[in-house]
This record gives C-alpha cells, structure tokens and sequence, in this order.
C-alpha cells in the first residue's frame, strides 16, 4: 500500500525522467531511502550493478519489495540516486574549503585544496566512482551532473560576491558556470586514467588549468596578488 500524500514530495521533471517517483519528506521516509541506497551500493560493489535487483536490495535491506519501487522505478533510478548523493556530498565537501576564500587567498592553493578534498570525498563515497564511469553517457547521469554543477556554481558565485562586490555578477557567473563545465570533464578524466603517476599527472594538470583560470579571474578583477610566503632566515653556522 503506498504512503499516505504528506509522506512525499512529488520529483521535479529531471528527477522523474531519471526514474525517481518520490522524495520523501519526514525523517523516517529519509531513514529508508538511505538504507536502500546504503544496501543498493554495498550489494553493487560486491555483485555489480547489472547482477543487482530490486529484490535483492529488499531482502538486504530487510523492506518489503513494494518500498524499492515507492521510491525508484527501478535500479537504474537507484544507481543514478547514489551517484547524485555522491556528487551532492563532493559539492558539499569543496563548498566548505571555498568558504575560506578572501582576496588575499593563493588562488593555486585554495583550488588545489578544493580538488584534493572533492577527489578524497568520492573515494570515500562506496562504489560512486565506478557507477560515474559506467552511467557517464546516460540521460540520467546528465541530468543529476547539471544539477549538481549549477548548485555549486551558483554558491561559488555567492561566495566570490560577497569577496568581490564591486564585479558584475554576470562576470562572477560567467566565470563560475565555465568553472564547473572545466571541472565535470576533469573529473571524469581522472577518473578514466589508470590509478598512479598517471593519474596524479591529469590531477595536477587540473589544479595548473583551474587555479590559472581562477587567478587570471582575479588578476582581471582587480584583487590584490596574494602576499608571498614568509622566507626563513638562514641560521649563520
């Protein structure tokens, strides 16, 4: 038996496309979304997705059936949910270091900072960065990446206003929303390159190309420069 009305909210138009039928509004619905998120991606780390059924989801997670498919149309909806957990969470992660931006910032560090911990945040999210590579060229994973790229964009956006209130907003969205564009395709090709120096090389090749991008958008929007790091005086011996 579904649940009464005022334990949904009806999905947007991407969502439903995407296979959603509901989000839940009170805790307890919350409560049973995340365990069958939680069981759906530890029976697809160790089965893999296409092995993965909405049945067996249920038996692990000890729910009837019927709550899979309150929720999900099926198990591609699933998976396309734990991939936008995962990116919500990353968004969440990198928000959080950019929160420490000024004028005064080292645009190299500050983006290098952001990258590491939205890079260390998917490891830490089971099975998301396989599901990325394997749902990359799918409606559904466009959709959920849009979404999370304008979300981010526009708090970056919030927060270099606040640093720089004599810019046009446009400018600062115009900058943000090419940002991110920059950062999806990085991330997939990281992702994409084998585990190791090669690796570290595309990461590294991401912070030159977004911490360059970023301190030409401050050079240009008249920020002081950065102060040097402090020397440290030679002992004489």
């Amino acid at each position: 038996m579904p649940p009464p009305p005022s334990l949904k909210i009806a999905p947007t138009v991407e969502e439903e496309s995407a296979g959603v039928r509901a989000r839940p509004r009170q805790q307890r619905s919350k409560a049973r979304v995340e365990k069958i998120l939680d069981t759906a991606a530890a029976l697809i780390i160790r089965h893999g997705r296409a092995n993965v059924s909405g049945a067996m989801v249920a038996e692990a997670a000890e729910l009837p059936v019927s709550s899979i498919y309150q929720y999900f149309a099926n198990m591609d909806a699933v998976a396309a949910a734990l991939v936008e957990r995962a990116m919500f969470s990353v968004d969440d992660v990198a928000l959080g270091v950019a929160q420490g931006f000024d004028v005064g910032s080292d645009p190299m560090q500050l983006v290098a900072d952001m990258i590491d911990a939205a890079l260390a945040r998917y490891e830490a999210e089971p099975g998301a960065i396989d599901l990325i590579l394997e749902l990359r060229h799918t409606a559904a994973y466009a959709e959920t990446a849009a979404r999370s790229d304008a979300q981010i964009a526009a708090d970056l956006g919030q927060i270099l206003r606040q640093a720089l209130p004599h810019v046009a907003p446009e400018a600062i969205d115009a900058y943000t929303t090419a940002t991110m564009a920059v950062a999806g395709g990085m991330q997939l090709l990281v992702w994409r390159t084998p585990a190791g120096p090669q690796r570290q090389a595309v990461i590294r090749e991401w912070k030159l190309i977004a911490g360059g991008r970023l301190a030409a958008f401050l050079t240009e929007a008249g920020a002081p420069a950065p102060a040097p790091p402090p020397t440290r005086k030679r002992k004489k011996s």
